[in-house]
């Protein structure tokens, strides 16, 4: 799963910010509203209460009751949220009640201050809703109380309409704040972001690609030391292209000398070795011949001698053929392996088949000697290691390719121990194999694992004469 993007965090970052102090920043003006607004309802409610009980307390003493219903429908005229003004006597009767119906059951009882109270607030849950009321004793509760229920309602409709007046507010806020973390994100992470393309092209190989340096800051100072390391790179790639440039023509040279030293080995031992073999055995069966019949043991001698001359001759062809086969010289690569095939492995047991297709045309003769010795390996250790039965050999060229695979339903075997291994002979023919298949710009690959046999397989890119393409000469 992908990670989130450092831009993206930062908005987030700040999106979350924002919205926990305005979530915060609003809960807590709505309760400093609440607060406010419960303490105004106090005061207001004290406040006409006193105006009725203590500022006009001379009309209760004269009983003047149309003039307080006056004052009482003043105040609840310009106090929409009280609820009911009741005046009782010193007995508990109503000597002035706002209720057009009676009074209300259980509201007589529900706020009864002390006499010693200047005041005394109670919260009344109702039908309507929680109330406050004020209860204010007149003259120490010697000419009664008066009561003021004020409806609390109001008071949170207005800390509700405030609270969203808050929440639009800190919505622009926010929108504001997103803008902001995504151009702060951006300015941040743009030279991260290059930085990050950099170190990818790299990573494919683009060991000389720089990154941007925007400034002096941490990330500059990241940017001019992720610089100085690919020119490193770069100094260390080309050091490394030209030492494997080097190695392969010192490679390639080996290599070619090796094949002029078979040749000449190979023409030597035919010139030489295997003429004055021939002779020899030529003269051992004259010899024979010239025997007289009664010395019979010297005659048998001298014919053993002659049939052991006879397979030196046959062995030191066989050495000829295998240093340098003049099938291959005369006939080409397609001929030349056949016969390499049915020499060392159908001997064996080993059922062998060879399936070309494309190759009526002579290849090259760098490329067929490098081919042919690839083959000639993998089937020598066929015939080695294997232990199998069947083997198979295929030449294609298409599309400008030459697709070799060797095949054989063997034992098998694990390819990285016979790279490690400390004899390493077989490590050192693998090895051989993939070293002529790079200098001829092939790709070779090996597929063995033990009881599921071989497969060598060997690709070639090919110009239009069949052979090496220019990129592959190097």
């Amino acid at each position: 799963m992908r990670s989130l993007s450092l831009r993206v965090k930062i908005v987030g970052t700040m999106v979350i910010l924002t919205l926990a102090l305005g979530i915060a920043g609003t809960l807590k003006a709505r309760a400093d509203l609440l607060e406010i607004g419960r303490a105004d309802l106090e005061r207001r409610g004290y406040t006409v209460a006193w105006t009725l009980g203590v500022e006009h307390a001379d009309l209760l003493l004269t009983n003047d009751i149309f003039t307080l219903y006056e004052h009482a429908n003043g105040a609840l005229l310009s106090n929409p949220d009280i609820r009911y003004i009741v005046i009782f006597d010193q007995a508990g009767a109503v000597s002035m009640s706002s209720f057009t119906t009676g009074l209300p059951r259980g509201l007589r009882e529900a706020n009864v201050p002390g006499a010693s109270q200047r005041y005394q607030v109670r919260r009344l849950e109702t039908d309507e809703g929680a109330i406050y009321d004020i209860a204010l004793p007149i003259l120490a509760g010697q000419a009664g109380v008066v009561r003021v229920g004020l409806l609390e309602a109001p008071l949170y409709g207005a800390a509700n309409r405030r609270t969203l007046e808050l929440l639009a507010l800190f919505g622009g806020i926010m929108l504001v704040a997103v803008a902001v973390a995504y151009g702060i994100g951006s300015l941040l992470t743009r030279p991260l972001a290059q930085l990050v393309e950099a170190t990818q092209a790299v990573a494919r190989g683009e060991v000389d690609r720089k990154a941007p340096v925007l400034g002096r800051d941490e990330v500059g100072e990241v940017a001019m030391a992720f610089n100085a390391m690919t020119d490193a790179l770069a100094l260390v790639a080309r050091e490394r292209e030209e030492a494997n440039l080097q190695l392969r023509h010192l490679l390639e040279k080996v290599i070619t000398a090796q094949e002029d030293e078979r040749k000449r080995v190979a023409r030597e031992l035919h010139d030489e070795f295997a003429q004055t073999l021939t002779a020899l055995a030529m003269e051992l069966e004259a010899a024979a011949h010239r025997i007289p019949p009664e010395l019979g043991a010297a005659k048998e001698a001298v014919h053993r001698t002659h049939q052991r001359a006879m397979q030196a001759v046959e062995e030191v062809r066989r050495l000829i053929l295998d240093l340098r086969p003049v099938v291959l010289d005369d006939h080409g690569l397609v001929s030349a392996v056949r016969w390499y095939a049915e020499r060392s492995l159908e001997p064996l047991g080993i059922a062998t088949t060879v399936r070309t297709s494309g190759l009526k045309r002579r290849l090259g003769v760098r490329t067929e000697a490098a081919v042919f010795r690839i083959v000639q390996e993998a089937l020598n250790n066929i015939a080695r290691h294997s232990g199998g039965t069947v083997a198979e050999v295929r030449l294609d060229r298409h599309n400008g390719w030459l697709e070799v695979a060797v095949e054989d339903n063997g034992r098998g075997f694990a390819p990285d121990a016979v790279m490690t291994s400390p004899a390493g002979a077989d490590g050192l023919g693998l090895l051989g194999m993939r070293e002529r298949a790079a200098l001829l710009g092939g790709e070779f690959s090996l597929r063995a694992a033990p009881g599921r046999g071989t497969k060598i397989r060997l690709r070639i890119p090919l110009d239009g004469s069949g052979a090496p393409t220019a990129a592959a000469e190097g």
